[in-house]
């Protein structure tokens, strides 16, 4: 199969690099992506001044540890990297927000919503990112947060976010 380059072309300009063999070409693009560096990017670093973001990782459940999925929180640490990156988004990282692990509770994400809401103006680009589980609940559909707690299969009901609530 040889190294693999994506086949479209990107809006972003990325130089090539070796891709290892065993890759998607999905893979192989964002591979591409985060690995690679442009003159330009190296000479012109970007400042999103006006970007603002909360990252959610629930690698962890305190109550239910079977929903345990490590690599949830590993994304959203990988996003706020990328994120903070001046060679990529160059978000300041005073305005990024990472929450995972016993930081990532019902009350932690509500206080970082809140929070969010208060620092952001009009005109300013806002990211939410959640990466977990998602569950009903009998009173409607929820993410859930490291201190969810079950009842049966079912959220126990101001365990997790319920979506209804959340207005971003």
């Amino acid at each position: 199969m040889g190294h693999m380059q994506p086949s479209a072309p990107s809006a972003v300009n990325i130089c090539p690099v070796n891709i290892p063999e065993h890759f998607s070409e999905r893979e192989a693009v964002c591979y591409n992506a985060l690995r690679s560096e442009t003159d330009s990017v190296k000479e012109h670093p970007m400042a999103f001044d006006t970007a603002h973001a909360l990252l959610i990782g629930i690698g962890s459940y305190a109550h239910a540890p079977r929903f345990n999925v490590p690599v949830t929180a590993a994304d959203a640490i990988a996003v706020a990297g990328v994120l903070r990156d001046p060679r990529y988004c160059g978000y300041p990282p005073e305005q990024v927000t990472l929450l995972s692990g016993a930081a990532a509770t019902r009350e932690g994400v509500l206080a970082a919503l809140d929070a969010l809401a208060a620092r952001v103006g009009e005109g300013d680009t806002v990211l939410v990112f959640y990466a977990g589980h998602g569950e009903y609940g009998d009173d409607g559909y929820y993410l859930t947060t490291h201190d969810t707690r079950l009842e049966g299969r079912k959220v126990a009901a101001g365990t997790g976010l319920r979506l209804s609530l959340i207005h971003i």
